[in-house]
């Protein structure tokens, strides 16, 4: 099936998801009841009329930047006295709403990068037309720097990575002036403990012309993290050098600091629960070897009771650390709750697990102390099973843990 069959039976088959959706975003919500647009005449007479039209367009019937619809929603805006923020959050709405859903059903990533390039094609003709409606050529001009420079992440740089031009949203965002930031390189929010092979990757594809994306940790000014989505293009000229580059990002601190707990800096509970889903479903699929080992700090209670509550925080902080600095790259390492811990190993059989939680357990013995005392920790095992479920899997886990508590602490115990 080509990306265009796919999304075409993506959009057909989730249509009337989508509309609802769209209408009833928060912010679309917002903007139909201040301009008194119905609902019912914004669903069927619009946003049903543009995602038939969105699949003409993919169906190769309709051409971008021709939809008599397009023209009606613009003719709306105007008669309804949009500004052209409005008409923004409104484009930018359908395509968080889409991306969602997507997500939702496992679109592969491929296939939404042609509902990307289609939609921002569309967004920047809305943009365009809607702004010859509201004023002259040089208003235009005047109208989308505000919004760039008010609303997007973006900084330009030459070949070697010097800042030549970024926008007020972007210094709003890392806390540097464009004076401290035009004339030197994204070293100044470099985050000391991303690796320099990083960048290696991002450097060798921007450079032969191609685009880069990825999530990239940045430290701001008063020294706070910030992690950016970011999408680097290379800029050429009429004969094809690449003579500078634009790099435009999304803020997704928030989003990406949900997933951690906040104290260890692990994953979280949910987080662990979502992407442990997916290496079980995985292993089962393509019949690999998993590991999931459940971990407890020993007689922690007494740590808080004797010592206080930022003493055994200080605790749990030093034995996360130990627990990541001993688990791989594909490795899932997460607070599971209060002084437990879980870590899954996919393609890691007993024997490995049991070597790696073995290391865990003497390393924590050895580096962390409580008073004059080591802390300790118990471990379960257990491995995947052809008959398993995600719950019998973790049971197992939960009953070695159990075993090990019971029979003296400070031991790892494996039941299969």
């Amino acid at each position: 099936m080509r990306n265009e069959e796919i999304l075409v039976e993506f959009f057909t088959k989730n249509k009337d998801i989508i509309i609802t959706n769209w209408s009833y975003d928060t912010n679309v919500k917002i903007l139909l009841d201040n301009f008194k647009i119905k609902h019912t005449y914004f669903q069927n007479t619009i946003a049903s009329e543009l995602i038939n039209y969105f699949i003409g367009i993919l169906e190769g019937k309709n051409k971008i930047g021709t939809c008599p619809v397009m023209e009606k929603l613009i003719n709306l805006f105007y008669k309804k006295n949009f500004n052209i923020e409005d008409v923004f959050k409104l484009c930018s709405s359908f395509k968080n709403i889409v991306t969602f859903l997507m997500i939702e059903n496992n679109i592969k990533k491929e296939h939404m990068k042609v509902f990307f390039d289609i939609q921002d094609l569309n967004l920047e003709n809305v943009l365009y037309l809607y702004s010859i409606k509201m004023a002259k050529r040089n208003e235009i001009l005047e109208i989308q720097k505000g919004i760039i420079e008010d609303h997007v992440l973006l900084t330009t740089t030459d070949l070697k990575g010097i800042i030549t031009h970024t926008t007020d949203a972007f210094c709003k965002l890392s806390g540097f002036s464009k004076d401290e930031l035009i004339g030197k390189s994204h070293k100044i929010m470099k985050d000391s403990s991303v690796p320099k092979e990083y960048f290696k990757d991002m450097w060798e594809t921007i450079l032969k012309g191609d685009y880069w994306e990825s999530n990239v940790r940045n430290i701001a000014k008063d020294g706070t993290l910030f992690i950016v989505r970011t999408k680097i293009v290379p800029v050429k000229d009429k004969d094809g050098n690449v003579v500078q580059f634009m790099a435009i990002r999304d803020d997704i601190t928030a989003k990406e600091n949900a997933k951690y707990d906040s104290l260890t800096k692990l994953y979280n509970r949910s987080q662990f629960d979502d992407k442990f889903k997916n290496l079980f479903e995985e292993s089962k699929h393509n019949k690999t070897e998993l590991c999931l080992i459940i971990a407890d700090a020993d007689h922690f209670k007494r740590v808080n009771d004797n010592f206080g509550h930022q003493k055994g925080d200080e605790v749990l902080i030093e034995i996360s650390k130990i627990l990541s600095d001993n688990v791989r790259g594909d490795d899932l390492c997460a607070r599971w709750g209060g002084e437990e811990f879980a870590i899954a190993l996919p393609g890691s059989d007993i024997t490995i697990a049991e070597k790696i939680a073995n290391r865990m357990r003497t390393s924590i013995e050895s580096n962390v102390l409580v008073g004059n005392k080591p802390q300790t920790c118990s471990f379960g095992i257990a491995s995947i099973k052809k008959e398993d479920t995600l719950d019998t899997l973790f049971s197992r886990s939960d009953e070695a843990l159990y075993k090990a508590k019971h029979n003296g602490r400070n031991r790892v115990e494996i039941i299969n």
